[in-house]
């Protein structure tokens, strides 16, 4: 099989595909069976290369850190990862500190214009950059730029929050998600999907639990932090 344009460069950041391998989903997602065997997907948008290359970059840093686990304690707790915030942290900071990078575009524009002469073959490099770095409001919160992503979280923490603490009921949600949405990012849900399933009043305290999503801005915090600690110590 060809490899597909992102695999280069995943092994350029150090991802080896002897032990992985990279396929397509709706959802991204990786799954860390071994560190030899680690599984990552990513998805495609004709017309929008950065849709797939943000999710393939945060991605990657997720099977860098699977295969980077150390083989022989395998089956241990010294070969799992160490939280979700780590783990969380090392794609962040691949998808954002390096994938959002000046030096990794500029490396790469080149054989972004060869691959996809429409539109970028006219384009110039600055143009191409400053798109990595548009803030705008949107729906959805894997797509969402750094500061709108963070947004995204905190509409969702108080949500669970006064769902665990009982202020709230799950019937609501559809009502209250749509005015969060407006007064936190202007924007407004022209339609909702809704579960049907039986309602009973004590399933929001023993079957909602909190999302770890909820403290993505942690990991995004964590992945600066590491760029910070290396820049320390190497200087």
């Amino acid at each position: 099989l060809l490899p597909t344009p992102a695999e280069p460069y995943m092994m350029l950041l150090g991802f080896d595909f002897a032990c992985g391998r990279l396929d397509a989903s709706a959802h991204p997602f990786t799954s860390g069976f071994h560190p030899n065997a680690v599984r990552l997907t990513t998805r495609y948008h004709e017309d929008d290369l950065l849709y797939s290359a943000m999710s393939t970059l945060h991605e990657t840093g997720h099977g860098l850190y699977e295969q980077g686990l150390p083989t022989k304690y395998f089956g241990t707790p010294l070969a799992q990862a160490a939280s979700y915030g780590v783990h969380e942290a090392m794609s962040k900071l691949y998808e954002n500190q390096i994938g959002r990078g000046r030096e990794l575009w500029q490396f790469a524009f080149p054989e972004v214009q060869k691959r996809f002469p429409v539109p970028f073959q006219n384009m110039d490099f600055e143009t191409f950059y400053s798109a990595l770095h548009i803030v705008q409001p949107s729906f959805i919160r894997t797509e969402a730029d750094e500061i709108t992503y963070n947004i995204h979280i905190i509409l969702r923490f108080e949500i669970e929050k006064d769902l665990m603490e009982g202020k709230t009921e799950v019937k609501d949600l559809p009502e209250i998600w749509n005015e969060k949405m407006k007064n936190y990012l202007s924007i407004t849900v022209v339609r909702n999907f809704i579960c049907n399933f039986p309602y009973r009043k004590d399933f929001q305290m023993r079957f909602v639990k909190p999302c770890f999503a909820n403290v993505f801005p942690l990991f995004q915090m964590l992945a600066r932090c590491r760029i910070s600690l290396k820049i320390a110590v190497t200087s």
